[in-house]
C-alpha cells in the first residue's frame, strides 16, 4: 500500500497524512523545504516511522532522519546532518573542492558506491549500500525505477536476515533518464 499526502501547517495537519504516517513501514520524502512541512514531517518521523526513512534532497533539519538499518545521517553534535565521515572521505576522492565538482562526484559515487560496498563486510556497509541503491533508482525517476527502489527496500529491510541475503535480490536494470539542458 503506497500513499502520498501533504498538509497545511504545524497546527492543521492533514488527517490523511497523519494516518499514513502512523501506519507506515517506511517513509520516502523528497524536496521537503517548506518550513511548516519540515516541522510536521520531523514531528511525524520522530513519533511514528520506525522502519527505513529515506529523505532525498530535503532541508538539513530533516536529513538527519535518514536511516536504513544501522546506517543513518544523525549528527554527533558537530555540524549539520549529512553522510557519515567514512562516506565523506570517499566522496572527497571523486572531485575537487568546488561545489559543482562535489555534486558531480556525488552522482558518480551513486553509480559505483553500491558495487564497491558489496565487498565490505558488516551491516553498516550493507545498509549504506541499500540507501545508495534506493537513492540511485529514485534519482533517475520514472515508475519502473521507483518500483525497483521499493522492491529493494522491501527485500532488504523486511526479509528475515537469517533466511535471505541482501545479495539474493537481482536488481532490475536502472532506467537512466538522459541529461537534458
Amino acid at each position: 500500500d503506497i500513499r502520498s499526502g501533504n498538509h497545511v501547517d504545524e497546527d492543521n495537519i492533514n488527517p490523511d497524512f497523519e494516518a499514513a504516517m502512523k501506519e507506515a513501514d517506511a517513509f520516502v520524502g523528497s524536496l521537503i523545504f517548506d518550513y511548516d512541512d519540515v516541522l510536521v514531517v520531523k514531528q511525524m518521523l520522530d513519533k511514528y516511522v520506525k522502519g527505513p526513512r529515506l529523505l532525498f534532497e530535503c532541508a538539513t533539519e530533516i536529513m538527519s532522519f535518514n536511516q536504513v538499518g544501522t546506517f543513518n545521517m544523525q549528527t554527533t553534535g558537530k555540524g549539520p546532518a549529512g553522510p557519515p565521515p567514512a562516506v565523506k572521505a570517499i566522496l572527497s576522492k571523486f572531485g575537487s573542492g568546488k561545489e559543482e565538482d562535489r555534486i558531480n562526484g556525488y552522482l558518480k559515487f551513486l553509480k559505483v558506491g553500491p558495487e564497491l560496498l558489496k565487498f565490505l563486510p558488516g551491516d553498516k556497509a550493507s545498509d549504506l549500500r541499500t540507501w545508495l541503491e534506493a537513492y540511485r533508482f529514485w534519482n533517475q525517476g520514472g515508475k519502473s525505477n521507483v518500483a525497483s527502489m521499493l522492491r529493494i527496500l522491501a527485500h532488504r529491510c523486511k526479509v528475515d536476515k537469517e533466511q535471505a541475503s541482501p545479495d539474493d535480490l537481482v536488481l532490475p536494470e536502472l532506467q537512466v533518464t538522459p541529461d537534458i539542458g
